[in-house]
């Protein structure tokens, strides 16, 4: 996740992208009873990639549930990060 984030922070030389979303939908898993905090670590690993967290978007709804079935409707958050306005120029 770091990796991808760390991508996403990159403003190309010929740019034009600073300051657009990433839009990232992930959840916490849990295997074999221990909590994987995949959201938690989302976070952290954008504000290290240098993307400015904006927040948490309503859940997405899901039609299909992975794993194990239960009640109700499946959702997922939905984390808004922010590209820097100026960040070190990477060349193409």
């Amino acid at each position: 996740m770091h990796a991808r984030l760390n991508e996403c922070g990159v403003i190309p030389e010929s740019g034009g992208q600073a300051g657009r979303f990433v839009i990232v939908n992930i959840a916490d898993v849990k295997i074999d009873n221990k909590l994987i905090p995949l959201e938690r670590w989302t976070v952290e690993c954008g504000k290290v990639a240098g993307l400015t967290y904006e927040g948490q978007e309503h859940p997405y709804e899901l039609n299909y549930r992975f794993g194990l079935q239960g009640d109700g409707v499946a959702s997922e958050p939905v984390f808004v990060f922010r590209k820097p306005l100026m960040r070190t120029v990477i060349p193409n």
